[in-house]
């Protein structure tokens, strides 16, 4: 089955989708690093510092799997099924560790308050 697709989706859509993504992603970090800094109040420099080390290992984990796909299959069509299983594994894990976050965060909230 070939799925047609019209050339303008690939020249001018595409690059316009991933860079609302992109910038949809990237636009809530300063919302996360300001939460960050209020709650871990005695060490905020050192909180940052951690959530920025945290953000550029996880690109350069995706890089290095995104790359490992492309390169052991020789195709970019596996690159896309490599991001979803990664995607999946990382909402498993999100919902996983829901409980031990949401216990952490009352225990935060008074000690700050």
């Amino acid at each position: 089955l070939a799925l047609e697709v019209d050339p303008i989706f690939g020249r001018v859509l595409t690059p316009v989708m991933f860079g609302v993504a992109a910038m949809s992603l990237f636009a809530c970090i300063p919302i996360v690093q300001s939460t960050l800094a209020y709650v871990a109040a005695p060490v905020p420099t050192l909180a940052l510092a951690v959530n920025s080390s945290m953000v550029f290992a996880g690109q350069g984990v995706g890089i290095f799997l995104g790359g490992l796909a492309v390169s052991s299959t020789a195709s970019l069509t596996f690159g896309g099924v490599a991001g979803g299983l990664v995607g999946c594994l990382a909402l498993f894990m999100a919902f996983k560790l829901a409980p031990l976050a949401s216990s952490h965060s009352v225990s935060l909230a008074k000690r700050v308050h």
